[in-house]
């Protein structure tokens, strides 16, 4: 069945980007998109231009049902499919629509609407009637045969942001009511739809997520400001309605009630300074306008029906959507960190793999911790799952210490709302990380194909630094992180240090899991940030948290001793700088204090935690380098630094070993050795055509092993075979 999706829009630019490239996930095809822009005055052709394959409508004037029936008269399909401009279809939207439409006498069919967390339904319930008043009434319980009688006093309504009709079916009942510029125009569609015979169908899955953006009638706290429309189209359709079998006198009087309503609830929004002073003045005499002409308009005018043209096959244009060969699969990966808000290594390459997944026409899923509440969004082709752990559960024990119960207090939250997704579609494959065992549950449950992720273990941290948690806390997460290696049946390394290291801690992942290798790898961003002018200075850099297991205290050391040495030469500290070291102090604490007053040391700076943008220019303007760290599970922050082609020196221990060429893109020495951190750094600082060569290898070696599509594709791989081969079993 082809189905023509209709988005009428009005300077929602950005919210219309996001519903456009949501569109191209469908997994229904064909279907075609006809975008109908009404007078808008932002960037919103500019985000057309962007997509190919869109058939454009325009309506000169900010009315909804005259927008609408624009797109109708451009719509080629047999059904006819209405999502608004803030809302985001479900992977499966158009897909779960169509098979509603499995009688001929099915003339609509509406899905969910979820408001704007992403959590909740908008209106509380899956199903809303309305009756010929206007009035809705919420959760309808099915079955709904009886609200799609012709006549019915209460029929099914669908929601205008996730409601389809056939198209023949609206050719007949002349489109949507161009009397009604806005408010209860698809209820008078549905209304229409019914009376001629029709069957609707709502139906309990083909979710839309929508926004409920501001608007050119609701303020930016979402409050009605301009209620002239309401008014007017509530009396209209009361009258048109409900006449002669309810007297005028008792719909007027009826929705004189719902307008005062109006009154009340704006003076309530003003008093909270939820609507601002002059918009409150002008409400009632809005009110006051609306009413009159409703009145007028439902006693006297004529429906303005549209004359709806037959539709043109052969017009169809199939919208291109990205299409995974030779399978589409459903991704969740788990990761309590992600960019670009102040973010880890677990975080940057659980991410990356999300992004070139979803890039690659999968539908794809991220579950990471929320700030707030729990809600749903949807960036750059992913679903992010912004969670709250849970708080209390069968774990939540008087004999298990703080950190273990936040630890499962996450896993709970985490396996929650997996086992929600998998309510409404196959979930082939869960990616969960070591790191606060935050995956535990879902590798427990199996019913879920878990692939559990190695990178540096608590173990590896609480022995670099003891102080870290307390020994009860340590003995507790430490048995919990075993028990989650114990548990994994499929494990990613991302490298064999890692794998190599933890199998000694640990014994385990054992012989019986599958266990791959498959190295990280890095979006590239170089050309977005332009090199530091020549000024004859020497730049190092260090980026990472400053605690021993990073190796600051022999990256201050060695800048010390080369600060003097070299007077050009800078040295940069980027990182959280605000961990205690074992003295109590923070390591930049520490070292100003002892070197307060020293000019030749003011040349070594700290900017404690950055953002995203900041990183990148911090590594586009340096020229070397240096981690020197005791321990690295891989070294993400290396790859960065040599996306944009700079020496790398590091420490010969851990990933780092399978990342630096020693003697082809930088230098690795022995974990703790200032000396030789010395003596390699002297030679790149006093040898500018060694770092140009160096830097060069760094990009090659970057391009070829560690672009964000060569850890893609060998994770991609590994992770389909893993879903096909349990397929097959």
């Amino acid at each position: 069945m082809k189905v023509s999706v209709v988005i009428n829009t009005y300077n929602r630019c950005a919210s219309l980007r996001q519903t456009l490239l949501g569109l191209r996930y469908q997994t229904h095809r064909p279907f075609e998109v006809v975008v109908v822009n009404g007078p808008s005055t932002d960037d919103t052709e500019k985000v057309l231009a962007e997509f190919a394959g869109l058939r454009l409508g325009h309506c000169p004037e900010v009315h909804l049902s005259k927008s609408r029936n624009v797109g109708i008269g451009l719509a080629s399909g047999e059904v006819v499919a209405f999502i608004d401009d803030d809302a985001i279809p479900d992977p499966h939207w158009l897909t779960d629509l169509v098979q509603g439409y499995d009688h001929e006498r099915v003339g609509g069919v509406g899905g969910i609407v979820y408001g704007s967390t992403g959590f909740d339904l908008q209106f509380n319930s899956a199903a809303t009637a309305c009756d010929r008043l206007g009035n809705p009434h919420w959760n309808v319980p099915p079955p709904y045969w009886d609200f799609t009688l012709p006549s019915a006093e209460r029929f099914l309504n669908l929601l205008g942001t996730n409601a389809s009709f056939r198209r023949s079916c609206l050719e007949e009942i002349g489109g949507f009511d161009e009397e009604i510029e806005y408010y209860l125009d698809e209820t008078e569609v549905c209304m229409r739809v019914i009376d001629r015979g029709y069957l609707l169908r709502q139906l309990s899955n083909a979710a839309v997520y929508h926004r409920f953006l501001p608007s050119h009638l609701r303020n930016q706290r979402k409050v009605l400001r301009r209620p002239f429309p309401i008014v007017k189209n509530k009396l209209y359709f009361a009258l048109k309605a409900s006449v002669p079998a309810m007297p005028v006198e008792a719909v007027v009087e009826e929705c004189e009630r719902f307008n005062d309503r109006l009154i009340q609830d704006a003076h309530v929004h003003h008093e909270f300074d939820a609507l601002a002073a002059e918009d409150l003045a002008a409400f009632t005499e809005e009110v006051d306008r609306g009413r009159w002409l409703g009145i007028a308009r439902g006693t006297h005018a004529e429906r303005r029906s549209a004359d709806i043209p037959p539709a043109r096959p052969e017009a169809f244009h199939a919208f291109p959507t990205l299409t995974a060969e030779p399978h589409q699969y459903t991704f969740c990966f788990v990761s309590q960190e992600k960019p670009p808000e102040d973010c880890g290594g677990v975080g940057r390459f659980t991410w990356e793999l999300a992004r070139g997944f979803a890039a690659r026409g999968h539908e794809v899923h991220f579950l990471t911790r929320s700030p707030d509440h729990n809600r749903i969004d949807f960036e750059e082709g992913v679903w992010i799952h912004r969670l709250l752990p849970e708080t209390d559960g069968p774990w939540h024990t008087t004999d298990l210490t703080p950190v273990v119960k936040k630890n499962l207090g996450r896993a709970a939250a985490v396996h929650r709302e997996v086992r929600r997704l998998r309510q409404s579609r196959v979930l082939d494959l869960v990616s969960v990380p070591l790191w606060d065992c935050e995956g535990l549950y879902c590798l427990l449950d199996s019913d879920l194909t878990c692939v559990l992720s190695l990178q540096t273990s608590l173990k590896i941290v609480t022995e670099l630094s003891p102080s870290l948690l307390a020994p009860a806390d340590r003995a507790a997460a430490l048995a919990l992180e075993r028990f989650t290696l114990q548990s994994a049946r499929h494990v990613h390394s991302i490298s064999g240090s890692i794998l190599e290291k933890i199998r000694g801690d640990y014994g385990c992942p054992d012989g019986d899991a599958n266990v791959f290798v498959a190295p990280l790898g890095i979006a590239d961003r170089a050309a977005e940030y332009a090199p530091r002018p020549a000024d004859g200075r020497v730049r190092v850099l260090f980026v990472g948290r400053l605690e021993p297991r990073k190796g600051i205290d022999i990256f201050l050391d060695a800048a010390r001793a080369l600060a003097r040495e070299f007077p050009h030469v800078e040295f940069v500290a980027v990182g959280n700088d605000a961990i205690p070291a074992e003295s109590g102090l923070t390591y930049r604490a520490a070292f100003q204090n002892a070197h307060a007053g020293d000019s030749a040391l003011d040349r070594i700076r700290f900017t404690g935690q950055v953002s995203e943008d900041e990183l990148y220019r911090h590594y586009s303007e340096c020229d070397v380098f240096c981690l020197p760290a005791r321990y690295e599970s891989f070294g993400l922050v290396f790859l960065e630094a040599m996306m944009f082609g700079k020496p790398v020196v590091g420490c010969d221990v851990g990933g780092m070993t399978e990342v630096v060429e020693h003697g082809g893109n930088g230098f690795l020495v022995e974990p703790g050795d200032v000396g030789a951190l010395v003596e390699h750094l002297r030679r790149l600082i006093a040898d500018e055509a060694l770092r140009r060569a160096c830097g060069s290898a760094s990009r090659r070696r970057y391009e070829a092993e560690f672009s964000a599509d060569r850890m893609v594709e060998r994770a991609l791989a590994a992770y389909t075979g893993i879903i096909d081969s349990r397929k097959a079993a």
